[in-house]
């Protein structure tokens, strides 16, 4: 059998140039990132480079976060032969036997088939003795042609040299950058989005806490297509908003609807996907892994906003993906605060219809990310807190009337989240929703003790949240 020719200095190398590269291309990144945060937004809008800005930043962290991905690869794998070097000469073809082998299972990964790949390639390398020293570049990327190395079998077997699981970077497609979008409360307006950020796995590693169910649990009594239950059953052991429908009440029942193509693109977002609602192979793939390994949507979620990730609401968002981008903030909150982050978004759907109805200044049209209807009271504005002036219904004198109100104003939605939480720990009347027992009945006790402290007056206000938390299955 052909000697394999592999030296793991240049593999190294070869790393640790890639990693050069994602340090600087993150570093431009960062550098545009605060000369565009720095324009008012009416600035950018006017100017027409919004849309330019959210595709270039997204391939920037995309290329950045793969450059860095393929070098941890290579300089495993150059650690990997090192260690097998030292087995001594008589191992060699058992090296080259299961590098094969590794390749192979490779292949047979979401990753690989996505790739045309024929194994008469590999059977006539081999018989042709190609598995020596061989240029290497990498067509995955566009922007690289390194030298000559000798571990150039990879590019020579598997084209491209992806890490398994990885797509080719690409730019995530930019929230709607329209205008106002109607609602009951207010006016609502859906602001520009931040686009995509490095993916999960370009922060720092995250540990599972183990999932209660086992994914046959998960989808036992379910019948229907089985990708959907799968990925059904990952996104609900998870903790992702599906809903409690199906024989076992948490929203795995074969139907691919909005909540789980709502939840399947929070997580592709995450991951920094494509972010399509749907089960491809490398979704379903990354999502058995997170599952596995028992992390949940906080867990995902604390470590996406750490590297820089901010789910947007749109304007042609279905309430679903506004409730998971709420979702998402409320779970971050809810450690620090300690609101439930269930009754965060119950409330936001209740006073906002989880965000669609934004109250914005009816003068200069500023958005407030006010997805609770919180007033602007005196305390607020003597404190300098920012505010806009709405118009809303008020009840008065026994009948509903339209005035204009001052609505607290946010700098996203993570801050209006936050001063929620701020609020209700503020104000007295709430203080004993703090001290409740995380028992079964948790969350009703939080949405009763809610309305029994006046914060609306509706008599069905409890049952009304407890009805939001049931559709989506909060947690």
């Amino acid at each position: 059998m052909p000697r394999i020719l592999v030296k793991p200095d240049d593999l190294r190398m070869l790393g640790s140039q890639l990693q050069q590269v994602a340090g600087e291309v993150q570093a431009v990144e960062l550098r545009l990132s605060s000369v565009m945060a720095g324009l008012d937004w009416d600035v950018r809008a006017r100017a027409g480079v919004e849309n330019q800005w959210y595709n270039a930043r997204s391939l920037a962290r995309s290329t950045a976060q793969r450059a860095d991905a393929m070098s941890q690869f290579l300089i495993r794998k150059a650690q990997a032969f090192e260690d097998a070097d030292r087995q001594g000469e008589s191992m060699v073809g058992h090296t080259g036997t299961a590098f094969v082998a590794a390749i192979r299972e490779w292949v047979q990964s979401p990753f690989g088939k996505t790739n045309s790949f024929s194994w008469q390639k590999i059977d006539d390398v081999i018989k042709l003795g190609l598995l020596g020293a061989m240029g290497m570049t990498f067509p995955a990327i566009g922007m690289f042609a390194l030298p000559f190395v000798g571990a150039g079998i990879l590019n020579a077997v598997v084209p491209g040299l992806m890490q398994p699981g990885l797509t080719a970077p690409g730019p995530t497609p930019p929230p709607s950058l329209s205008g106002p979008a109607g609602g009951s409360t207010a006016p609502g307006a859906t602001p520009p989005g931040t686009g995509s950020a490095p993916p999960v796995g370009g922060g720092a590693a995250i540990q599972g806490t183990g999932n209660p169910l086992s994914l046959d649990e998960a989808i036992r009594g379910v019948s229907g297509n089985p990708t959907v239950i799968r990925g059904q059953g990952y996104l609900t052991l998870m903790g992702f908003p599906i809903g409690t429908s199906g024989p076992n009440g948490n929203g795995v029942d074969a139907k691919w609807g909005n909540k789980c193509k709502a939840s399947t693109k929070l997580f592709q977002l995450i991951m920094g996907l494509p972010q399509t609602g749907e089960l491809d192979a490398t979704t379903l793939a990354k999502m058995k892994e997170c599952a596995s390994s028992g992390l949940t949507l906080k867990q995902l979620a604390k470590n996406a906003f750490d590297n820089g990730i901010r789910p947007e609401i749109a304007k042609g968002s279905t309430q679903a993906e506004r409730v998971n981008a709420i979702y998402f903030y409320a779970l971050i909150d809810e450690d620090t605060s300690g609101v439930p982050a269930a009754i965060t978004v119950a409330q936001a759907i209740q006073e906002s219809n989880a965000g669609a109805s934004i109250p914005v200044d009816k003068n200069n049209g500023t958005y407030s990310y006010n997805m609770f209807g919180i007033k602007a009271d005196k305390e607020w504005l003597n404190k300098g807190g920012a505010y806009v002036v709405s118009n809303t219904w008020e009840h008065r004198n026994g009948q509903d009337i339209r005035v204009d109100a001052k609505f607290r104003a946010y700098g996203s939605y993570l801050e209006s989240v936050n001063d929620h939480s701020q609020f209700l720990r503020d104000n007295s009347r709430y203080s004993s929703l703090f001290s409740l027992k995380k028992d079964e009945n948790y969350l009703s006790n939080w949405a009763r003790g809610l309305q029994n402290a006046k914060y609306a007056t509706d008599p069905n206000y409890a049952k009304k949240l407890m009805s939001h938390i049931n559709a989506y299955g909060l947690k």
